[in-house]
Protein backbone atom coordinates (compact mmCIF):
# COMPACT_ATOMS: atom_id res chain seq x y z
CA UNK A 1 0.00 0.00 0.00
CA UNK A 2 1.37 3.61 -0.91
CA UNK A 3 1.65 6.46 0.97
CA UNK A 4 -0.69 7.97 -1.96
CA UNK A 5 -3.40 5.75 -0.81
CA UNK A 6 -6.61 8.07 0.74
CA UNK A 7 -6.89 5.00 3.09
CA UNK A 8 -3.38 5.00 4.54
CA UNK A 9 -3.38 1.96 7.01
CA UNK A 10 -0.94 2.86 10.14
CA UNK A 11 -0.19 1.45 13.29
CA UNK A 12 2.28 -1.05 14.28
CA UNK A 13 0.03 -3.80 15.08
CA UNK A 14 -1.00 -5.88 12.09
CA UNK A 15 -4.32 -7.17 13.27
CA UNK A 16 -5.07 -3.94 14.65
CA UNK A 17 -4.82 -1.86 11.30
CA UNK A 18 -6.24 1.97 11.54
CA UNK A 19 -7.45 4.38 8.86
CA UNK A 20 -7.16 7.81 9.25
CA UNK A 21 -9.54 9.71 7.14
CA UNK A 22 -9.59 13.61 6.02
CA UNK A 23 -12.74 14.54 5.21
CA UNK A 24 -12.91 17.60 2.95
CA UNK A 25 -16.00 18.70 5.44
CA UNK A 26 -14.48 17.97 8.78
CA UNK A 27 -14.50 20.60 11.18
CA UNK A 28 -13.38 20.16 14.55
CA UNK A 29 -15.93 21.82 17.16
CA UNK A 30 -16.04 21.40 20.94
CA UNK A 31 -17.52 23.59 24.08
CA UNK A 32 -14.12 23.14 26.32
CA UNK A 33 -10.86 21.37 26.00
CA UNK A 34 -9.63 19.21 28.92
CA UNK A 35 -5.59 17.75 28.69
CA UNK A 36 -5.70 14.44 30.11
CA UNK A 37 -2.63 13.60 32.59
CA UNK A 38 -1.84 10.42 29.93
CA UNK A 39 -2.00 13.17 27.69
CA UNK A 40 1.81 14.66 29.50
CA UNK A 41 3.80 11.39 29.49
CA UNK A 42 5.81 12.25 26.82
CA UNK A 43 7.01 15.56 27.98
CA UNK A 44 4.46 17.79 26.62
CA UNK A 45 3.60 21.02 28.23
CA UNK A 46 -0.12 21.88 28.84
CA UNK A 47 0.78 25.37 26.94
CA UNK A 48 2.48 23.35 24.05
CA UNK A 49 -0.73 21.11 23.35
CA UNK A 50 -2.83 23.78 23.33
CA UNK A 51 -0.25 25.60 21.03
CA UNK A 52 -0.67 22.66 18.88
CA UNK A 53 -4.12 21.98 18.68
CA UNK A 54 -4.95 25.86 18.14
CA UNK A 55 -2.51 26.03 15.05
CA UNK A 56 -3.78 22.42 13.91
CA UNK A 57 -4.67 22.17 9.72
CA UNK A 58 -4.52 18.63 9.99
CA UNK A 59 -7.58 16.70 11.60
CA UNK A 60 -8.42 12.85 10.77
CA UNK A 61 -11.10 11.10 11.84
CA UNK A 62 -9.35 7.44 13.32
CA UNK A 63 -11.85 4.06 12.08
CA UNK A 64 -11.07 1.81 14.37
CA UNK A 65 -13.03 -1.25 15.42
CA UNK A 66 -13.56 -0.42 18.49
CA UNK A 67 -15.91 2.89 17.45
CA UNK A 68 -14.34 5.13 19.99
CA UNK A 69 -14.47 8.26 17.57
CA UNK A 70 -10.98 9.29 18.41
CA UNK A 71 -9.68 12.06 16.44
CA UNK A 72 -5.84 12.56 15.34
CA UNK A 73 -4.72 16.18 15.41
CA UNK A 74 -1.37 17.35 14.17
CA UNK A 75 -0.14 20.93 14.71
CA UNK A 76 2.93 22.69 15.77
CA UNK A 77 3.89 23.05 19.36
CA UNK A 78 5.71 26.32 20.85
CA UNK A 79 8.93 25.94 18.69
CA UNK A 80 7.58 24.66 15.53
CA UNK A 81 8.05 21.27 15.87
CA UNK A 82 4.95 18.91 14.79
CA UNK A 83 2.82 17.37 17.64
CA UNK A 84 0.59 14.56 17.52
CA UNK A 85 -2.62 14.43 19.40
CA UNK A 86 -5.07 11.80 19.92
CA UNK A 87 -8.73 13.55 21.06
CA UNK A 88 -12.04 12.20 21.85
CA UNK A 89 -15.24 14.28 22.24
CA UNK A 90 -17.15 13.25 24.84
CA UNK A 91 -20.93 13.33 25.23
CA UNK A 92 -20.95 16.82 26.48
CA UNK A 93 -19.55 18.35 23.27
CA UNK A 94 -15.65 18.56 25.28
CA UNK A 95 -12.62 17.60 23.46
CA UNK A 96 -10.25 15.05 25.44
CA UNK A 97 -6.93 15.20 24.40
CA UNK A 98 -5.73 11.54 25.75
CA UNK A 99 -2.18 11.46 24.18
CA UNK A 100 0.46 14.01 22.90
CA UNK A 101 4.13 13.38 21.49
CA UNK A 102 6.42 14.52 19.04
CA UNK A 103 5.23 13.59 15.30
CA UNK A 104 6.35 10.11 14.66
CA UNK A 105 7.93 9.23 11.16
CA UNK A 106 4.91 7.04 10.58
CA UNK A 107 2.30 10.05 10.35
CA UNK A 108 4.66 11.97 7.93
CA UNK A 109 2.82 10.90 5.18
CA UNK A 110 -0.63 12.35 6.69
CA UNK A 111 1.02 15.85 6.11
CA UNK A 112 1.42 15.58 2.22
CA UNK A 113 -2.74 15.13 2.41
Amino acid sequence: MSASDPHLHVGKHKRRKQRYFRSPIFVLQYSELHIHPSALKHGQSVNEIKHALHFANHHFHIDDSDGSGRILIIGPNIEGNFLELIGVITDHDELLIIHSMSLRPQFHPLLER
